[in-house]
């Protein structure tokens, strides 16, 4: 099967989770020129990181894990550009909070990829590990976001989302990667213009742990490795997918 076969059947599949409200549409509003404007005077480039509420963040001392995970783009000359900021969220399994642990890859141009730790194929990511007390989490989200200042383009999860992993005490737990793919349609002027977009979920524990064993903060190489990828044959959330199943 071609990649372009491939990739028509999974744009298809996205449309009709999206028909059929498992995902939350594209939204569009004339807000965030303040916002935009902030980020501008910052001088911010573009980069991987990762937040954790205070809350989950273990004391010295205290048993801990960690979470393993990378995000990422895929963006080759004459795609539609990937969405200024992608994000995964986390949270504890017994949590309200909409995300108590996210990770973000934000303003990407090809100018501003030196925090990147894979720039090729078309595939721009980084990959971070983050600290945790043990216990029992979900991957409850995620959304990309554009914002010019006059223009906002937004696509989320859908909100009744979840998916349980347990992260343990000495343990490395792997949640995969997960790297944005954009939709493409027409408007009325028969103009290409970015429709929406997805995450593809793939097993990579290999690479990404190998970056993020270079870091200061990184967990031992000796810790046991948890795999808690997700496998979703269908989208999930309306804007979750699996590798395998493309």
């Amino acid at each position: 099967m071609s990649k372009a076969t491939v990739d028509v059947s999974v744009n298809a599949r996205i449309v009709c989770a999206q028909r059929r409200g498992r995902i939350n549409r594209p939204q569009f509003s004339l807000i965030g020129a303040l916002i935009t404007l902030s980020l501008v005077l910052s001088g911010c480039a573009g980069t991987g990181s990762a937040w954790v509420e205070s809350k989950l963040r273990p004391a010295e001392g205290e048993p801990l894990g960690w979470l393993v995970a990378s995000i990422g783009v895929k963006y080759e000359p004459g795609d539609s550009a990937p969405f200024q900021h992608n994000a995964i969220s986390f949270k504890a399994q017994d949590s309200d909070a909409r995300g108590s642990v996210s990770l973000r890859l934000s303003d990407l141009t090809a100018e501003n990829t030196a925090d990147l730790d894979l720039v090729a194929d078309g595939i721009w990511l980084h990959a971070s590990s983050v600290a945790l007390k043990p216990g029992k989490y979900r991957l409850s989200g995620g959304y990309m976001v554009t914002d010019v200042g006059t223009f906002r383009q937004a696509v989320s999860a859908a909100d009744d989302f979840s998916f349980p992993f347990e992260v343990r005490d000495g343990h490395v737990t792997y949640l995969g990667s997960y790297v944005a793919h954009t939709l493409t349609g027409e408007n009325r002027l028969g103009m290409t213009i970015r429709a929406g977009a997805y995450f593809v979920i793939s097993d990579q524990h290999e690479r990404d742990l190998g970056f993020v064993y270079t870091r200061e903060e990184a967990p031992p190489k000796n810790a046991p490795v948890l795999l808690a990828v997700p496998q979703f044959s269908e989208p999930a959330g309306g804007l979750f997918i699996s590798a395998d199943a493309r």
